[in-house]
């Protein structure tokens, strides 16, 4: 459960967010096989990492508050983002075993976005969906609900 409090101004843009920084290798220089002790060709050695990319995981709540004659109208968007497991894209045969290689984080998203009337004190569904398990696949038998409540 992730709870984000704020302080917004009618008709400025703004956000929250409960966030940590995920670092992942996104390029790789290709392994290489360097000659052995006795001349013949030695194992195959692992690849390395050559480039990172960052990604932010957690919870992201992007709005905008607009009141009218009617009431108050919001734009939203809330994103969730789970680093479940590693997902392996590559392999090499060392001794006598296959052993990972490459392999690069399982990002698992839930988001939402929308303009919708809300009444202010009262709690509102903005999204639901299905929740990921430890690895980041689906897990159907839990939900993730997105509530919004403005003062």
């Amino acid at each position: 459960m992730t709870d984000l409090s704020g302080a917004a101004r009618s008709g400025s843009k703004f956000g929250l967010e409960d966030v940590v920084e995920v670092s992942y290798p996104t390029e790789w220089r290709r392994a290489q096989r360097n000659p052995g002790a006795d001349g013949k060709p030695g194992p195959i050695e692992f690849s390395s990492p050559a480039a990172f990319e960052t990604r932010n995981t957690g919870s992201t709540f992007e709005a905008r508050l607009d009141t009218d004659q009617e009431g108050v109208m919001l734009r939203y968007s809330v994103q969730r983002v789970i680093a479940g497991d590693r997902s392996v894209h590559h392999r090499i045969h060392r001794d006598g075993k296959w052993q990972e290689d490459v392999s690069f984080p399982r990002l698992s998203v839930n988001e939402w976005a929308s303009t919708l009337r809300i009444s202010r004190g009262q709690w509102t569904l903005v999204g639901s969906g299905t929740d990921f398990d430890a690895k980041g696949h689906l897990d159907k038998a839990r939900s993730v609900l997105a509530f919004i409540k403005v003062e």
